[in-house]
């Protein structure tokens, strides 16, 4: 049958503005009261001190039945994932595996996920997916565990047979995503580690796929980047 999931945004802070996030789009006034009271008794102060003095920059809730799942993708952004009712099975990948997981160009609908099924690969399509056997981490989240996904790790996430009715309820707290490099872009001071590693070169990586596709077409945008790294000869000019 269908299975059903709901995502929505319940609170949202722009990062120029002061203090914790606020409702979004008349949440805990036109819908959403009870769960506004609950947000209202959250310790704000225990997740800003978690987060080295940082606020939240957006809260998401998530509500699907069991059998939901949401592919394997992953988020620039840093995120603390908490489980209220229900249970989730939880698969990561570093973000040094990048190129193992294939994903979707920039502006393709699905970016940020993963191009591969993990339940049933294609290796003809997808060589190196192999490499990833055994390096994957797993967890089962329950109600009251809380997971912190860091930027750019890959995640899976499946919901369980959950009790009574089969509901899973998550919701998380997003904060904002690093840069590749430090400084003051505006003044072109800038500086970044070598090599860059981890989320970093794929944050640098994607960098690179928006500066191609500004130069050409998105179908031409590998064709540009493999130019770029000198895999094959620029066309003749004039």
């Amino acid at each position: 049958g269908d299975a059903y999931y709901l995502q929505n945004t319940l609170l949202h802070r722009e990062e120029s503005d002061p203090g914790p996030p606020q409702p979004s789009g008349g949440f805990g006034k036109s819908c959403g009261r009870q769960v506004a009271k609950d947000i209202d008794s959250f310790k704000w102060a225990w997740l800003k001190r978690v987060k080295q003095g940082m606020e939240a920059q957006m809260c998401q809730l998530f509500c699907g039945y069991e059998g939901g799942f949401s592919p394997c993708h992953y988020d620039p952004q840093d995120n603390l994932f908490a489980q209220v009712r229900g249970f989730k099975h939880v698969l990561l990948f570093h973000p040094k595996h990048f190129g193992c997981l294939y994903p979707w160009p920039v502006h393709h609908p699905q970016d940020r996920q993963s191009r591969v099924d993990l339940e049933n690969p294609d290796l003809s399509s997808f060589p190196r997916f192999s490499e990833l056997k055994g390096q994957g981490l797993e967890t089962v989240l329950g109600p009251g565990d809380v997971l912190h996904i860091p930027p750019g790790w890959w995640h899976q996430i499946e919901m369980l047979p959950s009790a009574p009715a089969g509901e899973v309820v998550s919701i998380n707290f997003w904060y904002p995503a690093p840069t590749w490099f430090s400084g003051d872009i505006d003044a072109g001071q800038i500086h970044w580690g070598k090599p860059l590693f981890g989320v970093y070169r794929v944050l640098f990586a994607r960098c690179i796929e928006e500066l191609a596709s500004q130069m050409a077409s998105p179908a031409q945008v590998q064709e540009v980047i493999r130019t770029y790294l000198g895999e094959q000869s620029q066309p003749p000019s004039g």
